[in-house]
């Protein structure tokens, strides 16, 4: 639509006329053919306002004789005016120009025949009752485009007739907004919006008017009330919901009406109500959901009512009382709070094929007093209880069987068809197999149901599809078939054959949407399947016909070898392999790598250290040999690959390490035999070890060593005589041709040492040797910047901490050997145990200590805290001391385990015994909730106690009470899956936890920022406890229906492969499934597809073609029929913004255009429905409105000039039908 506005200087009312002029929507509609009441001929014009003839409209309406116009400009006119002329009064635009009563009496009065009034605000009538903002007397008229508020009734027809009402806002006046009082025979009362009155549609005794389309909403009492004999009414299509009362009212022989395809929703009593009204011939089609009380009331006789949607209503659906030979069919009455139908004292009524489902009370319920009445064919299902019939065998429930088709599509009309008794099983018997069963179906004690319906008829089962037909292995495959039923589907199965003959029968009854019933998952074996669908409804089976699709090999993984070149004997290698799948994570992978090397060989499983690369680490033989190895890949579906055969080189550059053992005489009294022995190690092997021998002024002798076996040479020779030394050196070669001597000197420093501050330490390295010469230089660097000289030497450091030493010797050939150890010293504050109670420790645990054990305080803040015992026969437990009320106390265990048998109280110098007992667990309770657990503890009172009990929960907190106590954190130790607790003993303890279950984590394959591919499609989430999924979004999808669970650890997702390549943000929240622990994770990804789209078919690539071309068919055949029966044609119907053919009403495919060319103008402003989409200040302008859009809307458009006056296009009317929203 195209609202064109061209320069025409600064005349703001000739700029709204070029506007007016040049809009494309027109509202002008006649709804009848051509009577005396829209007749008119080309009359005088008298013209009311600012610089016109007129000023008052009164005084126009005085001048004015019979067939006059009279046009008024925008203002507000204060005034009361009454006509008595035949005359047509419209105002330039119902939101500028007012008519204002001054809260006196009635606005305006029509006393003439023949008056139109449109296109005015007219408000502020007197309150007094029995006024009205407009009052009718005259016959004839139309009220049509106004806004009519404030007074006391908003339009009263009061004893006249055959008027037209229509197009009205009717709102805020505290009667009626539509009153007729005896009045008849009127075209329509139609299109009305009439909101916040007390009555929306009040008639007395008013018959034969049409009453449709209106929108009643929000009054204080009815929406519609037809009261005290009114007949023959009309009331259709008309939305009558959220009132105070109810929806529609009729009272007091209100008879022979049509109340149909009314929508009757949220009103606060009832929706419908009949109260003493009978013969309403046609109570249709009406949707009467969610009202306060009942969702249709009717006390009243011979009422048809049919073809109702009587839904979720707070008490029963339909209420019948005190009432007889009404007609109830083919209505749904379902989701009603209390029952479905209700009869109370109801009389000879027919109740059939009507579905009464889903009530929360009963499907239907009869009282004591309802009787004669028959209920048979109908669909009772997923009621909390079917029926109850209070009465004594009164009603009929069935009739005499016969042929027809029933409410569930059966040959047989007998009874009704109950969802709680259509099996075997629940007693049902059909020998003859006719859809009635044998035996009767009982409603409540004598009354039963002897003929009631059962389903004969199969189960509908479309043809199965799978998707895709054929599939690589490893991807999941959708098995999906169309089911339907005229009851229910019990039971649904898919049956698979695989191509090595394995079985599969799968039910699928849970797996449906809507009634595409589906089995999604991943088939292992590869090769052809055939399967089919099996369905039952309540008592009949059905099949499918077969349908096959195939599972394709997937391509074998690629192994490429990133290891190193060469390696070392006896060294750890590492394997190094990227190893990649197209159809499988690497978390799917299993790799290993077969190798040799000397001796050696393993097949050795290989891990993912990132990525997708694979390592295994392993230490090679004493070898100089190749190592030979090869890779072994396979996915989880059995595709293998394996790599060729590698050799590396190994490379041994070290020579042996050589350790001396013994060095001296063989025996004390054997002074001339001799024993060398030392431990030579290497990377590879050691082939030769040799050893040249000396003394006195001899030669040089050359003996080959024996290898004793783990790498221990030893040889023993013996002299001649008995020299004071024998002078010697020890030479080893390796298979690679390395070699060592003992040329130099090897120091032995004794080491480590262990000592406090200011405690004397002694290093010795006595122990040091010169095999070939004579050790003549000691030299110590003692760690702290000081050194010392000798074989054995003593040292004091004055501060705590570990200091590395140093010893180096020095032989007479000038040759040195160093050796390094440590030496770690402990904060010096010793407290001794006095000598009686080591005595008193001694006989009580038949002990035989000698040195006293003392404490002392590590770090300087005054308490005890390091127990030792030079014996080493003492441990302190949990290697700490324990303040109890103040006394420093050490657990001490004899051995080193954790159960003491004693503690030293240093405070005190005293030793107390202490008791093991095992804690009995008499009582445990979990809160999930608050993720708490108590246990109940109780143990025997003796002497002090050191408590045991099994530690439940590991990582939780624990706070330990007994008798109004806490016990103190450092009385408790956990270890070993054990809780230890120290106390002067009482009989009862609480164990409470705190925060029991872990928090909840998640670890997601690939990690945030990963890819997302035709090699990496599935994202894994893997939580650390059992979770429930609460939401999952892919981007703007919600995928937590596709998440496959393996288990309720580990979820998978795999996005569609076709999306846009881009990054995607994937979003999940998960719920511990114990505890309240909760996780929302978000991570992204980078997306590239890898699939084609799938196409859309030809219905849907033309479809709206298609339904346009439709509509324009109709549309032509319409206005043949219009100009056939005279009916004007005002509007046109546009296609994108251009005119395709006349109209009787605007209608527009696609976005509405507005067009501006006028440049002197500050501001325009566009409203649809009464709300400000857009502002512009610039000028020219083309404006569009390009929103999702349906059915009827209205369009206003304001401009304001330089100086701040304004003009408005006013509202105007247009019916749209826009599918797609705009950017």
């Amino acid at each position: 639509m195209q609202v064109h506005m061209h320069k025409d200087g600064m005349n703001l009312r000739k700029l709204l006329l070029v506007i007016g002029g040049m809009l494309l929507i027109t509202n002008s509609l006649h709804f009848f053919s051509p009577s005396p009441i829209c007749r008119a001929d080309t009359p005088p014009t008298l013209y009311v306002g600012r610089g016109e003839n007129y000023f008052s409209i009164q005084d126009a309406l005085d001048d004015a004789a019979d067939g006059y116009r009279i046009f008024v400009y925008n203002g507000t006119y204060y005034e009361n005016l009454v006509i008595n002329h035949r005359i047509d009064l419209f105002g330039e635009d119902q939101s500028i120009t007012i008519i204002n009563g001054n809260k006196t009496s009635t606005v305006i009065t029509v006393n003439a025949n023949n008056v139109n009034i449109s296109h005015f605000t007219i408000t502020n009538g007197s309150a007094t009752e029995g006024a009205s903002v407009i009052e009718v007397n005259g016959d004839n008229s139309i009220i049509t485009d106004n806004i009519i508020s404030n007074g006391y009734h908003g339009i009263h027809l009061d004893t006249s007739d055959n008027h037209l009402v229509y197009d009205n806002i009717i709102h805020n006046n505290s009667g009626d907004g539509i009153r007729l009082y005896r009045s008849y025979n009127n075209v329509n009362i139609s299109y009305n919006t009439i909101i916040n009155n007390r009555n929306g549609l009040y008639l007395y005794a008013s018959d034969g008017n049409n009453i449709y389309n209106n929108e009643m909403q929000n009054n204080n009492q009815s929406g519609i009330f037809l009261n005290s004999s009114c007949q023959y009414n009309i009331v259709r299509n008309n939305n009558a919901s959220k009132n105070m009362k109810h929806g529609i009212y009729l009272n007091d022989y209100s008879d022979y009406q049509a109340i149909s395809y009314n929508q009757i929703f949220y009103n606060k009593n009832s929706g419908l109500v009949l109260e003493n009204c009978s013969m309403n011939f046609d109570i249709n089609g009406n949707t009467v959901i969610g009202n306060v009380n009942y969702g249709m009331m009717i006390v009243g006789s011979m009422n048809n009512i049919s073809n109702n949607i009587i839904s979720s209503n707070k008490k029963d659906g339909l209420y019948l009382s005190a009432d007889d030979n009404n007609m109830v069919y083919r209505n749904i009455m379902s989701y009603n709070t209390m029952a479905g139908i209700r009869l109370y004292n109801s009389t000879y009524d027919y109740i059939r094929n009507n579905e009464i489902c889903y009530n929360a009370d009963c499907g239907a319920y009869l009282d004591f007093f309802t009787i004669n009445n028959v209920i048979y064919n109908n669909y009772f299902h997923d009621n909390t209880r079917n029926a109850m019939d209070k009465s004594i065998n009164r009603n009929k429930w069935n009739i005499t069987k016969t042929n027809g088709i029933n409410v569930i599509k059966g040959t047989s009309l007998c009874g009704n068809y109950w969802d709680d008794y259509d099996e075997s099983a629940e007693g049902v018997i059909d020998v003859d197999v006719d859809g009635v069963a044998d035996n009767p179906y009982t409603i409540y004690a004598i009354n039963s149901d002897k003929g009631p319906l059962l389903d004969t008829i199969k189960p509908q089962i479309g043809i199965p599809s799978s998707s895709p037909v054929s599939q690589t292995l490893g991807k999941y495959t959708n098995l999906s078939v169309l089911i339907t039923d005229n009851t229910k589907i019990t039971a649904a199965f898919v049956n698979i054959t695989g191509p090595d003959g394995q079985y599969y029968n799968v039910s699928i009854t849970e797996n449906m949407t809507g009634n595409i019933y589906s089995y999604y998952r991943k088939f292992s074996t590869t090769g052809n399947y055939t399967y089919h669908i099996d369905a039952k409804d309540p008592r009949n089976w059905n099949s499918s016909i077969n349908q096959t699709f195939s599972i394709q090999p997937g391509e074998k993984p690629t192994i490429k070898d990133n290891s190193p070149t060469t390696g070392k004997p006896s060294k750890k290698f590492t394997f190094n392999a990227t190893v990649t799948s197209k159809d499988a994570l690497s978390s799917d992978l299993e790799v290993s790598v077969v190798w040799n090397h000397g001796s050696i060989g393993n097949n050795s499983t290989m891990l993912i250290s990132r990525g997708n690369y694979f390592v295994a680490t392993v230490t090679l033989g004493h070898s100089i040999e190749n190592l030979t190895y090869h890779y072994y890949a396979t996915d989880k579906w059995g595709n293998n690959a394996v790599s060729e055969t590698k050799k590396i080189k190994i490379l041994d550059t070290e020579p042996p390490v050589i350790s001396i053992n013994r060095y001296g005489r063989s025996y004390e009294n054997l002074l001339n035999s001799y024993t060398i022995g030392a431990t030579i190690t290497d990377d590879s092997l050691v082939s030769t070890v040799t050893l040249e021998y000396w003394y006195n002024s001899s030669n040089i002798m050359t003996a080959r060593m024996e290898s004793m076996g783990s790498n221990y040479y030893k040889k023993v020779i013996i002299l001649d005589e008995s020299p004071s030394k024998l002078f010697c050196i020890i030479n080893a070669t390796d298979v690679a041709g390395n070699s060592k001597d003992t040329k130099n000197p090897t120091a032995h420093h004794g080491g480590p040492y262990n000592g406090f501050v200011l405690q004397t330490i002694k290093l010795n390295g006595s122990r040091s040797v010169d095999l070939d010469g004579t050790i003549t230089n000691y030299t110590w660097d003692f760690g702290d910047g000081t050194t010392g000289v000798g074989d054995i030497v003593y040292h004091t450091y004055f501060s705590s901490g570990t200091y590395t030493v140093t010893l180096t010797v020095t032989d007479d050939q000038g040759r040195n050997g160093t050796n390094q150890t440590s030496v770690t010293i402990l904060p010096f504050t010793q407290h001794t145990i006095p000598l009686d109670q080591l005595d008193l420790i001694n006989t009580r645990y038949n002990l035989d200590l000698t040195e006293q054990f003392f404490c002392y305080d590590s770090d300087g803040d005054g308490v005890f805290d390091i127990f030792v015992d030079p014996a080493n026969e003492l441990s302190a437990v949990h290697e700490k001391s324990v303040n109890f009320n103040g006394n420093i106390l050490f657990l001490v265990s004899i051995g080193a385990d954790f159960v003491p048998e004693f503690f030293w109280d240093t405070t005190n110098d005293l030793i107390l015994p202490i008791v093991h007992t095992i804690g009995v667990v008499q009582n445990k309770v979990v809160d999930d909730e608050t993720e708490q657990a108590k246990l109940y503890v109780t143990v025997q009172k003796e002497q002090w106690i050191y408590i045991e009990i099994d530690d439940q929960y590991p990582d939780a907190s624990v706070i330990i009470t007994t008798a109004g106590r806490t016990i103190s954190a450092d009385k408790i130790w956990r270890k070993n899956q054990k809780i230890y607790v120290f106390d002067d003993p009482e009989t009862y303890y609480e164990f409470m936890f705190y925060n029991i279950y872990p928090a909840v984590s998640a670890v997601f394959s690939p990690t945030d920022g990963g890819l997302i591919n035709s090699e990496h499609p599935t994202i894994k989430i893997t939580y650390n406890v059992p979770v429930t999924i609460i939401t999952a979004t892919f981007d703007a999808f919600n995928v937590q229906s596709q998440l496959v669970r393996l288990d309720e650890k580990n979820y998978l997702y795999t996005p569609p492969g076709y999306l846009e390549n881009g990054t995607y943000s994937f979003d999940i929240h998960a719920q511990a499934v114990l505890g309240k622990g909760f996780l929302s994770s978000s991570v992204v990804y980078f997306y590239f597809s890898y699939e084609t789209p799938p196409q859309k078919s030809f219905l849907e690539q033309n479809g709206l073609w298609i339904m346009i071309g439709v509509l324009i068919g109709t549309l032509g055949g319409l206005l043949l029929l219009f100009k056939v029966k005279n009916i004007t044609i005002d509007g046109f119907i546009y296609l994108r913004n251009r005119k395709i053919v006349p109209f009787f009403k605007s209608i527009i495919f696609g976005p509405v255009s507005i067009q501006i060319p006028h440049e002197h103008l500050s501001k325009a402003e566009f409203y649809v429905d009464g709300t400000l989409k857009d502002e512009i200040t610039s000028f020219p302008v083309f404006w569009q409105w390009n929103e999702k859009a349906f059915l009827k809307h209205t369009l206003e458009t304001r401009v304001y000039d330089n100086d701040g006056n304004s003009i408005s296009s006013g509202e105007m009317e247009f019916y749209i039908f826009n599918l797609s929203k705009g950017k």
